[in-house]
Order: C-alpha cells, then structure tokens, then sequence
C-alpha cells in the first residue's frame, strides 16, 4: 500500500484509490476507462506475481521462470492453443468491450513503470515482468477455466467406453445425464484408444505443475432465499463456487465507481 500522489500516464483525469480496513482498495474516477484503468494499476499492485503465473502458463513460459518441471505444463498449454484463441477473442470484441481490456492492460503497464516495488518473487527468480497486453487477461481466464470441472471423468468414460462397447456402456449408473453425447475422436479403436491414453498421460504430467487451475469439482451452485423467509424481510443470492482452496486464492475483491 502506498499514501500519496503518483503521476502515470493513461488516465484522462485524476483517480482516487483508498483502502479499507480490509485493504480492500476502492477506486474513484470521472470516466468508466479511467476506472479499469485503476483496477489494472490495483490488480498489479497486489496480486502481480499470480498474473505473470496465469500468464505464462496460458501461453506455455512458465518453464523459464520454473525449470523443467514445468515443461509438461507449458506442452498441455500451447497444444490447447490458448494464446490464439485468446488474440482471437480480442480481435472480435466490439469496440467497447476491448476498449475496457485496454485501458486495464494500460493500468498494469503504469504500475510496472510507476517505480512502485515489485512483488519479491520477482527478485528470486531473476524475472522481469513484461508489458500487459489486452489478450493476456482473456488468456488467464482460459487457462484458469479450461481444465476447470470433470475432464478427468470424461477421460474416464471414454476409455470405458471404448473398452466396453456402447451396449454395455449405456447400462452404467456414472454415465452421463440421459440425452447426454459421449463424443470420441475419429479412427479405428486402436488409435483413438492410444490417443485418449497419451492425453490422459500429457494431462497427468502437467497437472502435478498447474496446481489450482486443474481443480476436480462436479460443478458450482446459486439459490436465493425470498425476503418472506428472511429474517431481515429481504431476499438473499448465494453462490457456492466448487473452487479448490489455493493461496492467494483466485478472487479479488475491488470497487470501482464512475459516473
């Protein structure tokens, strides 16, 4: 946390960051990009080091900072063709959305050249963060979500399927829901079953390095409670994301205000 002034380029007019007693930072502009200009600069500031994770494991780095161990990871990432489809999705958002990932990469880049410390891991491994571009905040959320759910029972069923026929298959209690397509890829089963089993093998490697953003969970959930049951008179939204715990955890608390 810092008290003060800082000068950066980027922003159209002043922004005002506070923090609560929970640190949580609030921040106050007079334009909408101005204000995703300071959750980028807020973002940087307290969780920089999990972006530069997320992003060179989307894109297949993480290797340079890590070592070999981390080269099945950084394989499983580019043959999921992340960083493209990720370019990709920018190139097709209207003008409005990626003008809202621009001026948040353009507030990262004002942190990175603020002078402002560095988190300390950065030190410890000799890196330098690069500059944010706009597609590395689709990529994290891709490869944040990609392995997210049951893959690992899909890979499962397919090669249940595979060895016991689709008769026998559809008699199984764990299969999926009714009406539900089991797809497998085209080709004599001899091929299509060695291909499932190096998948699984390439999934297992990278997994043992990719840690939380494999989560194995069955799915998320929301309910609401009306008011009349409430003791308050008012109703209540809940969600309950089946996220494994990690640290820092995956979600940050901001406040952004704008006209």
């Amino acid at each position: 946390m810092m008290d003060g002034k800082i000068v950066v380029n980027g922003v159209h007019s002043p922004v005002t960051i506070r923090r609560d007693g929970w640190g949580i930072a609030h921040v106050d502009s007079s334009t909408e990009a101005d204000a995703w200009f300071g959750q980028g600069f807020v973002a940087a500031q307290d969780r920089l080091w999990q972006m530069e994770f997320d992003r060179r494991s989307a894109i297949g780095t993480w290797a340079e900072v890590a070592g070999p161990t981390a080269v099945a990871a950084d394989v499983l990432s580019r043959r999921l063709n992340l960083r493209p489809s990720a370019e990709a999705d920018i190139a097709a958002m209207s003008v409005e959305t990626h003008s809202m990932f621009e001026a948040y990469a353009s507030g990262v880049n004002a942190y990175l050249g603020s002078g402002l410390p560095l988190a300390p891991e950065y030190a410890l491994t000799g890196t330098v963060p690069a500059p944010w571009e706009p597609w590395h905040s689709v990529a994290v959320f891709r490869v944040r979500h990609v392995l997210m759910g049951v893959w690992q029972q899909k890979i499962a069923q397919a090669e249940i399927l595979l060895r016991i026929g689709p008769d026998a298959y559809a008699k199984l209690d764990q299969r999926s829901p009714a009406g539900t397509t089991t797809l497998l890829p085209p080709g004599r089963d001899g091929a299509v079953r060695s291909l499932i089993a190096r998948g699984a093998a390439e999934l297992a490697d990278a997994i043992a390095v990719l840690g939380p953003v494999t989560s194995f969970e069955g799915g998320s959930n929301s309910w609401a409670v009306h008011g009349s049951r409430v003791t308050t008179g008012k109703p209540v939204v809940c969600n309950d994301s089946h996220r494994r715990l990690d640290v820092p955890t995956v979600y940050w608390q901001i406040h952004l205000s704008s006209p």
